[in-house]
């Protein structure tokens, strides 16, 4: 087991374990490596190409899921069955979801009443839980041998939603009855066929007689229970995380299962607590704001760099101030000679992201949003100029306006298959067709209607006027139907984008406007510098040198207090190289990390140092304790400017 702190050089570690494994006489075909995501797969296959000779291309690198599906292709083809077609795994579980409901209300089954306040969301997060624990509604009915079967129990009601327990019976009799997995599945199942294929288990288990497991502190229960499937007598493994990292509870990882694990396998324990990422400057919060947390497996980050970064808190009053000064860092930085492209903005969630986006586009800051839709491309944003086109673009083709009916009428609440229809037809008439189309009310907006005819009227009308009544207008149809707070948020951001002449001239006719964002569209698709915005999730692996991070507030980052919370803060806080900004809206209490972090005094004593290092009192009472606390807080290398993987002369 090796615990390895954020920016230890973990890609790196096990790409030199398989150097060494194979100088050592092991083949390359008989290595297996495996993490969390396919990014990580491929940065680990990049890293090992580059570490040639030897050839080290026939390692098998894979994440779990496409192991997993590896064995299950191979146990179906052994039994001469071939995998029935399916949606894709993503699919699948919302696929079952709906077919499953669909059938209740046809047979008037006794819990179809109930069906009007299923979450969706939230009975698949649950389905997802049960799956990483292990937890199955007919554990018995599997066939399991007794080894198997110990590890497996009953699906547990849910006490928030008594309704989950069985829909999770039917959803699984479905999908079992129909051979479709999700990413799951695949991992339940491959265990599952492992476990009750004893010859299928002997050949794999010699297949792959060296494993390397990255990321260990994002596995869950059944994928451990894989991986412990896959090991012989000879318990041949390499596990390397960093419980402090563990992040996604939410997919049932448990940062606990590290130290179970090695503890289960009497596992040598090393570990790499040198970060070559960050300065001193950045890394000193994090390491703080660690060690204020019990339970977590002891280490100290430090960093084998020589000081001379940053951290920064700025205060600000409301959120649009707020982004403003993120903006400006960036601003700043670029002056400073950094790049956009090695720059960053991390946010809790991507609620985060329109008034930051906002922000960016009035400082003509070019910007990529990675994980969601940015406001040209979100859906609600694009509803409205659908429904722009249809009044301002007379000649347009009719697959053309069929698609802009489509956005139009799903924006305004009809469901995704009637959408598409209707607007196939009201594409081949003339606007007075949409006459006798009435929009149904959404299921979170009761028993209200509104004709079509009468929004896109209006809308025609608003049009007349110019494009910010135009704007206006489509705002203010679409306002009313979006069901969180996030897609408001971004159409509102983009009506005000648009009214100050950020996507094109506010004098332009709509259909003049409607080509220049097609041009903007094309232009954003090139590749070019970019600062990346993104979620702190998105984060864990990357790294820039300049690093903003808005919302340090209680109820935005951290949404609440908790372990999780805490671990998300570090990950975001240990991404930067040189620079480290944070900042908070002073109209929401404070987030309690930046006391934990002892960030005040932090940057008091990084006025203290960089006062030393001007040579200005460098004798005096003052600049022995600034020297001190320096090292209690940075470590050693923090008395001097030499790098420490540098010996000394």
């Amino acid at each position: 087991m090796v615990l390895a702190v954020a920016g230890a050089g973990k890609t790196t570690t096990m790409v030199e374990r398989v150097r060494e494994l194979v100088a050592r006489g092991a083949s390359p075909e008989s290595i297996l490596v495996t993490s969390f995501s396919r990014a990580a797969v491929a940065d680990v296959r990049a890293k090992l190409e580059r570490a040639a000779p030897p050839d080290l291309s026939a390692v098998e690198v894979r994440t779990f899921h496409s192991l997993a599906h590896s064995l299950l292709r191979e146990a179906s083809t052994g039994a001469g069955a071939t995998a029935p077609p399916g949606p894709p795994p993503e699919q699948v579980s919302a696929r079952l979801l709906e077919l499953v409901i669909g059938a209740w209300r046809r047979e008037g089954h006794a819990l179809a009443a109930d069906l009007t306040s299923l979450d969706h969301e939230a009975f698949l997060a649950y389905r997802a839980r049960c799956l990483a624990e292990l937890c199955v509604p007919d554990p018995d009915g599997r066939g399991l041998p007794p080894a198997a079967r110990r590890l497996v129990r009953h699906a547990p009601p849910d006490p928030e939603a008594p309704l989950h327990a069985p829909l999770l019976a039917a959803h699984e009799r479905l999908r079992r009855e129909r051979g479709w997995r999700d990413y799951d599945d695949l991992v339940v199942d491959a265990w599952a066929a492992l476990m009750s294929d004893p010859q299928l288990r002997e050949r794999t288990c010699r297949r792959f007689r060296h494993r390397i497991v990255d990321e260990f502190q994002d596995v869950n229960l059944a994928q451990v229970a894989l991986l412990e499937a896959l090991l012989d007598e000879s318990r041949e493994v390499m596990m390397i995380g960093d419980d402090d990292q563990s992040i996604y509870g939410f997919r049932g990882s448990d940062p606990t299962l590290l130290h179970a694990v090695a503890e289960r396998l009497r596992a040598r324990r090393y570990v790499l607590d040198l970060n070559f990422r960050g300065r001193p400057e950045t890394l000193a919060a994090a390491a703080s704001l660690m060690e204020a947390q019990s339970g977590r497996l002891p280490k100290r980050l430090r960093s084998a760099r020589a000081p001379g970064g940053t951290t920064t808190l700025d205060e600000e009053v409301g959120s649009e101030a707020e982004a403003a000064r993120a903006v400006a860092r960036l601003l700043e930085a670029h002056s400073a000679g950094y790049g956009w492209q090695r720059q960053a903005i991390l946010v809790r969630t991507f609620s985060q992201t329109s008034v930051l986006e906002l922000a960016l586009l009035r400082e003509d800051i070019p910007y990529a949003l990675l994980g969601a839709p940015d406001l040209l491309h979100h859906p609600v944003c694009r509803a409205a100029l659908a429904g722009l086109h249809l009044v301002a673009v007379a000649e347009a083709p009719v697959a053309v306006r069929a698609l802009a009916w489509r956005r139009w009428l799903a924006a305004l609440g009809v469901n995704g298959a009637r959408a598409a229809e209707r607007g196939a037809r009201l594409a081949r008439c003339a606007n007075g067709g949409a006459a006798a189309l009435t929009v149904e009310g959404g299921r979170d907006s009761g028993a209200r209607e509104r004709s079509v005819l009468a929004a896109t009227e209006r809308l025609a009308a608003a049009a007349e006027a110019g494009l910010v009544p135009a704007l206006r207008a489509a705002a203010n149809e679409l306002l009313p139907w979006p069901k969180h707070g996030r897609t408001a948020a971004t159409l509102r951001a983009f009506t005000s984008a648009a009214e100050e002449g950020l996507l094109g001239a506010r004098s332009a006719s709509v259909e003049a406007f409607l080509e220049s964002l097609v041009a903007a569209r094309r232009s954003r698709s090139r590749p070019e510098e970019r600062v990346c915005l993104t979620s702190a999730h998105r984060s864990k692996g990357l790294e820039w040198d300049v690093v903003v991070v808005p919302g340090q507030a209680l109820g935005i980052f951290p949404v609440r207090e908790d372990h999780e919370e805490r671990r998300l803060a570090y990950v975001a806080w240990t991404r930067a190289r040189e620079r480290l900004h944070l900042l908070r809206d002073t109209e929401r209490p404070p987030s309690p990390y930046l006391v934990d972090a002892e960030l005040a005094e932090l940057i008091e004593l990084q006025r203290d140092l960089a006062w030393c290092r001007a040579g200005i009192g460098t004798d005096s009472v003052a600049a022995r304790w600034a020297r001190q606390d320096a090292r209690r807080r940075f470590g050693d290398e923090a008395r001097g400017t030499r790098d420490p993987r540098r010996p000394s002369a």
